[in-house]
């Protein structure tokens, strides 16, 4: 469905799990379309998937930040978009490899440069213990690991992802991890 008003309607009637949506839609664009169905003031959510042929930063901090829990780059084969539904539906995220890889790298950049120019920021939404996890959420670990690197249980380390997400007003790790690379607290890669 190539309308964004029409697939809106479509998915609050029958709403999927998950569901999948060209950033390049007639009507209302997909992110709209996914701020109305995955956004942080949605109480039922649904696991959104943007498909896109333009790979543009832009496009990917915004659907990421209005909820998306993916990104995929088309042309995609059945293979890679089947997964990637899969993968949402568990609530886990999927970006195209190729396309993380390219942001973490920018990110890093930006890190950098935020970093030599950080003052002390008074209104920082997490403590400290909460940035250890954040950092270690945009390092790309799981649960089991950030709980062994800091002794607690991955179903504690579970708890605290949620608090943390819920502070910051995401819903993902990886808004998580786009919020901890954008405000320079990650130092390594």
């Amino acid at each position: 469905m190539r309308d964004g008003e029409a697939a809106l309607r479509v998915a609050r009637d029958q709403w999927p799990d998950v569901a999948l949506a060209d950033i390049r839609m007639r009507g209302m664009d997909a992110l709209e379309f996914t701020r109305q169905l995955a956004g942080p003031k949605v109480r039922r959510p649904v696991r959104v998937i943007m498909l896109t042929t333009f790979a543009l930063d832009w496009y990917v901090y915004n659907a990421l930040r209005e909820g998306a829990c993916g990104f995929l780059l088309k042309p995609t084969r059945p293979k890679p978009a089947v997964e990637g539904v899969r993968i949402a539906a568990t609530g886990a995220t999927m970006v195209s490899p190729r396309l993380a890889v390219r942001l973490l790298k920018q990110m890093s950049t930006r890190a950098a440069v935020a970093r030599g120019k950080a003052k002390v920021d008074e209104d920082e939404p997490l403590n400290e213990w909460e940035i250890d996890i954040a950092q270690l959420v945009a390092q790309g670990r799981t649960d089991a690991e950030i709980g062994d690197e800091l002794y607690i249980s991955p179903i504690s380390v579970q708890r605290r992802v949620v608090e943390i997400a819920h502070k910051l007003g995401v819903r993902s790790r990886i808004a998580i991890a786009l919020w901890a690379w954008e405000s320079g607290h990650v130092r390594r890669w």
